[in-house]
Order: structure tokens, then C-alpha cells, then sequence
């Protein structure tokens, strides 16, 4: 908010004249088209707080919207799970899941089809108040769940991450954490599972860091088609660790001694922040002296730290997202900075550089921090929940943008268009080139995860057309939702469109 003082009415003419002065410099200075976002609270009035939580976004139903999985210690002081139908317009409907699933606090929860049958299934990880869970839950039919009997090792102050690392088509999973079983030996722990079908996970014995206080993510680091992971957390002899784990093939994870700082605490995400084509990642935690907040950038391979104003939190999150389009991603975090709990968004302004945007949000921690576009308008909205400033206060909490994300840029548009759109599932991208060049098109979502690469190589000057069959880079139909596609000549963005996948 602006407070404006009294002034005599030459004064305000004399301001009023000079800033319209400035502001005709400035846009004509700048390519990109200038204009201001607000965030505004949604009313949502059935979505309880939590605080201790975890969550994740899915279209578990498949009908084109984005519905929420949220788990922790309700205001109740109960650890509670709900999923919430998104069923337009701000309305989020309770589907009673309790007691079908157990709700954990100090854990995680990730949407996969882990079984391949087409619908959405849940793995969740944790403490329930009484003992210690990993487990998956299967979609028997469009919101039935049921638990399944594959034992996996339970876990809590850490997460567990489906990932499909060897492209066999079966989801995997990485686990890591405090593993305390209801009876037996207590020990930190990071290990890989391979799925082999018919409810098998096979525990590969890959060489990680045993950790806690941890996180995991997957992503192809060095685009050689397979994922690799990264991990962070404080190992049993208090020494905190950021590793970045090769998948080398047979079963083969190679730590690449990147020479990370290692953080527990907090979490750790892939992104192609810059936008060239190599995934970046940020991790976020405590030191053991401070909280931070690291974005590495990825130049062939090698990390290396940027040097940024974003505040870190322990026992929060952050999460990646471009929520004004503008092919860059931005972020969001929360958590302690070891003064107070934060909550800030930070806009990408290129050439590593981030800057804060000014309005406020409540501050947390045990938090989570989310962006999704769930209002379906092409543009990013995001949850928050956790526990305030205030002494016993919890909250969550959904923030959508009130005015429409519009920044140009230089980007080339006007040679590249798809065809149909909406498309249901294929579409045609017509682009030309007037060089021979060595390009990348590949399809993101509207959280600037790549979901399939359609062309990487070099291709004559000319008009071309590309195939868009709706499925990711494993082949798998993607669900109903705002999706863009990138063009990349001679290492450079062209462009970036939008398109949108109706079922």
C-alpha cells in the first residue's frame, strides 16, 4: 500500500508532470511491456490450517484442474490428510479421504502412477503421532483409494520422490530420511527403489549418503536422457551435505563431487532458471551457522553458486515458477531465516539477477510453498500453509494472480505458431528459420518443468512442422492444462507460446 502526504497543488503538478516524463523514457527504453502483479487471498472457506505439513498439487481425476493433497497437524492439534477437489471457481471440495489414509506430520507427500493404469497414486511419508509411515496408495477408481501392501522403509524429517531413473516406464523412487520403525534398529537413510512391475520395488543398494533432516529431487541434469538426483540433509555425524548423485546406467549412481554447500532442513528443486537449456537447481536449509538460500547455475555440468538477495528459511519450502510467463522462473520461499518466519515471491529479472516483489505475505515455517495455476487461466497461482509469527497461529492460505501476466521481451513470436489450439491430444508447431541452425523445441509446463523434448538437431532454413502427440518424454499422456512450447536457435530463446490441452 502507498501513503500519500498533503502537498500544495504546484508541488503535486511539478511530480505529476516529471513522472509522466520518467515513465515515457522508461517505456520506451525497455522491450518488454511493463506492467504491475498483485497476488490477492482467495476465500476459500473449507480448506483447514496446518502447520508440520506437506503437500502437492495433481489432476488426480483427471477432469483439466489442478486439486490439492495437503497433510500435517490440523488446528486440532490432530495430523489430519485431505485432498481437495478443485472444482472451479474457488470452490474446493473435502473428499474425506480420513481414516483411508494416515495424515503425517515431518514428512512428504507425491502424486505418480506408480502402477501404470492411468490414474493418479499417492506415496506419503511421515510420523502419525503414534509411529512412523511410508506408504503407497493406490486409485482403484477416481477418488477411491486403497492401500497397498508393498513395504518400503518408513521414514520422517525427509521425503520420498517418484522418479522414473532407468525409462523402463515404471515410476521408481528415491527415500530419504530418519527411519523409525514401530519395532527394530533407528537409522538415517538414503536409498533408491527400483520398480519392477506387479507391486515389486527392489532396493538397488546405490551408494548415497544415509541422511536426515533431508530432501530429495530428480531431474537430467546433463541432458543424457535419464535422471540423476540430488540430495540434501545432515548425515549421523552432524555434518550437512548437498550432493548431486550421476545416473551412469546398470543401476549406477555416481556422486559428481560438485562441491556443493551442504544445508539440512530445508529442500532442494531442479529449475532452468535461465532459460538455456541446462537444469539449475536451488537448495534451501541451514548451514549449521546461518539459513541459506543457493542457486547453483548449470554450465555443462558444473555448478556454480549465484549471488542473490533471497532470503533462505529452515524447516520451510521454496518452489520454482514462471507466474508471468515471461519464460523465466521465479520463486517463491518461506520458512526461518533464524530472526523471523518469512513468506516472500522473488521475479526473475534475467541475467541472474532476482528481485523481491513488494507485497507481503504472512511469514512461516514447517511450511510448504507452492506455486500451481489451479484457477486454470494460464497463470501461476500458489498455496502457503505453516505456522505464523504468532505464537499457536497456523494458517494456509491461496493467493491468485488478479491481473493477466503479459512480458514480450525480445522474443521473436511471429514466426512460430500450433495448430489446432486447444488441441485434444496432437498438435502441429509451424515455425521458420531463415538459416540452417541447430535448434531445441521442447514442451514445459506452467511450471517451467520440461515435459517432452520434440526436436534437438540441426535442420535447414525453411518452414518446418513438428508433432505434438500430448505426451511426456516417457510417453505418457500428460493431463488436461495451459502448456508452452520453446524454441531454441544456436543456443538462443526465439520464443515461447502458450498452448492448451483440453480432454
Amino acid at each position: 500500500m502507498y501513503c500519500i502526504r498533503q502537498m500544495d497543488i504546484m508541488n503535486f503538478k511539478t511530480m505529476k508532470t516529471l513522472s509522466i516524463k520518467l515513465l515515457i523514457i522508461i517505456l520506451i527504453s525497455f522491450p518488454a511491456i511493463l506492467r504491475s502483479q498483485t497476488f490477492v487471498e482467495d476465500t476459500i472457506p473449507n480448506i483447514i490450517s496446518f502447520w508440520g505439513c506437506s503437500g502437492a498439487w495433481a489432476d488426480y481425476d483427471n477432469d483439466g484442474d489442478k486439486d490439492l493433497l495437503i497433510t500435517g497437524i490440523d488446528d486440532n492439534g490432530y495430523r489430519n490428510l485431505k485432498l481437495y477437489r478443485n472444482d472451479n471457481n474457488s470452490v474446493f471440495t473435502d473428499i474425506n479421504m480420513n481414516p483411508i489414509l494416515a495424515g503425517t506430520s515431518s514428512g512428504s507427500v507425491d502424486w505418480g502412477d506408480y502402477n501404470s493404469d492411468g490414474l493418479l497414486d499417492i506415496l506419503i511419508t511421515g510420523f502419525t503421532g503414534m509411529y512412523v509411515i511410508t506408504e503407497l496408495y493406490y486409485q482403484v477408481s477416481v477418488g477411491n483409494f486403497e492401500q497397498d501392501t508393498i513395504t518400503l522403509p518408513e521414514v520422517t524429517m525427509g521425503n520420498a520422490k517418484f522418479g522414473d531413473y532407468d525409462n523402463d516406464g515404471d515410476l521408481d523412487i528415491a527415500i530419504t530420511g530418519f527411519h523409525a520403525p514401530f519395532s527394530g534398529s533407528w537409522y538415517f537413510l538414503t536409498k533408491i527403489y527400483r520398480n519392477d512391475g506387479n507391486d515389486i520395488f527392489t532396493d538397488i543398494n546405490a551408494p548415497l549418503i544415509p541422511l536426515q533432516m533431508s530432501s530429495v529431487d530428480w531431474s537430467d541434469m546433463d541432458n543424457d536422457g535419464d535422471l540423476d538426483l540430488l540430495v540434501i540433509g545432515q548425515d549421523s555425524t552432524d555434518v550437512d551435505h548437498s550432493v548431486i548423485y550421476r545416473y551412469d546406467g546398470n543401476d549406477i549412481f555416481t556422486d559428481i563431487s560438485a562441491g556443493l554447500t551442504g544445508v539440512r532442513g530445508g529442500v532442494c528443486k531442479w529449475g532452468d532458471y535461465d532459460n538455456d537449456g541446462d537444469l539449475d537447481f536451488f537448495i534451501a536449509g541451514y548451514d549449521g551457522s546461518a539459513s541459506q538460500f543457493i542457486i547453483y547455475k548449470n554450465t555443462d555440468s558444473s555448478f556454480t553458486p549465484l549471488t542473490t538477495n533471497i532470503e533462505g528459511g529452515t524447516s520451510g519450502d521454496a518452489d520454482w515458477g514462471d507466474y508471468d510467463n515471461d519464460g523465466l522462473l521465479d520463486i517463491i520461499s518461506s520458512g526461518n531465516n533464524q530472526t523471523m518466519k518469512i513468506t516472500k515471491v522473488y521475479h526473475n529479472d534475467g541475467n541472474d539477477v532476482f528481485s523481491l516483489l513488494p507485497e507481503t505475505f504472512p511469514g512461516l515455517n514447517t511450511s510448504i510453498a507452492m506455486w500451481e495455476d489451479y484457477t486454470g487461466d494460464g497463470n501461476l497461482d500458489f498455496v502457503i500453509a505453516g505456522e505464523t509469527n504468532t505464537a499457536g497461529q497456523i494458517l494456509t492460505k491461496l493467493y491468485k494472480q488478479q491481473t493477466t501476466a503479459v512480458i514480450t521481451g525480445n522474443l521473436t513470436q511471429n514466426n512460430i505458431s500450433n495448430y489446432p489450439n486447444p488441441l485434444n491430444p496432437t498438435t502441429t508447431i509451424s515455425f521458420s528459420i531463415p538459416d540452417n541452425g541447430k535448434i531445441e523445441l521442447s514442451i514445459y509446463n506452467i511450471k517451467g518443468q520440461k515435459v517432452k523434448s520434440l526436436v534437438k538437431e540441426t535442420i535447414p532454413a525453411g518452414d518446418h512442422n513438428i508433432l505434438w502427440n500430448g505426451t511426456d518424454d516417457n510417453n505418457k499422456p500428460v493431463s488436461s492444462g495451459v502448456y508452452f512450447y520453446k524454441l531454441i536457435v544456436n543456443g538462443k530463446t526465439e520464443a515461447v507460446k502458450k498452448c492448451l490441452l483440453l480432454k
